[in-house]
């Protein structure tokens, strides 16, 4: 495959909806390129003040992170999550290993690999801060959930309680 193969497989991640908000009843979930902007941008701003973290490899981590789910969609592991999951963690870096191999022999990078591979091992201080901003990201995502819920379960009271005025 081509270049632009490379490219054509890593747009739909733009299409892929993160399964574990799908899995927790979010009807419109954020997108795995969402997600992987966000966190890349966090890791940018961050970054930028962290003097002990080498952003350009923090970025390059951040962007490389979730690649794979191109390939393989959003996997949840059924050791992250007691009540979803759809394969062991071993099985989903095993898919997710083979994929990133196959993306960086598509892109003819094969440094995309070995960024990858350095952001799943942890073996590096940007490794351990890209994944912590990745967690936090997902945090932030939550609370945005939250507020929309609330906001949602606000108005149809409101909506309730206006009609049960009006029958009264």
């Amino acid at each position: 495959m081509s270049f632009t193969g490379f490219l054509e497989r890593v747009f739909r991640l733009k299409n892929i909806r993160r399964t574990g908000w799908l899995e927790r009843g979010v009807s419109d979930p954020e997108s795995v390129a969402s997600h992987s902007f966000m966190t890349t941008l966090i890791a940018l701003v961050l970054g930028l003040r962290w003097k002990s973290i080498h952003l350009e490899k923090a970025l390059k981590l951040a962007i490389a992170h979730d690649l794979p789910e191109s390939v393989v969609g959003d996997l949840i592991s059924k050791e992250y999550w007691n009540d979803g999951g759809s394969v062991s963690r071993k099985k989903k870096l095993k898919l997710e290993r083979k994929a990133m191999k196959k993306l960086s022999e598509e892109a003819e990078c094969p440094e995309l690999f070995e960024f990858w591979e350095e952001y799943e091992n942890g073996n590096s201080e940007e490794a351990d801060f890209v994944r912590e901003i990745d967690k936090f990201e997902m945090i932030c995502q939550a609370i945005k959930y939250k507020k929309e819920m609330l906001r949602i379960v606000k108005k149809l009271i409101r909506s309730v309680e206006s009609r049960k005025n009006e029958h009264a």
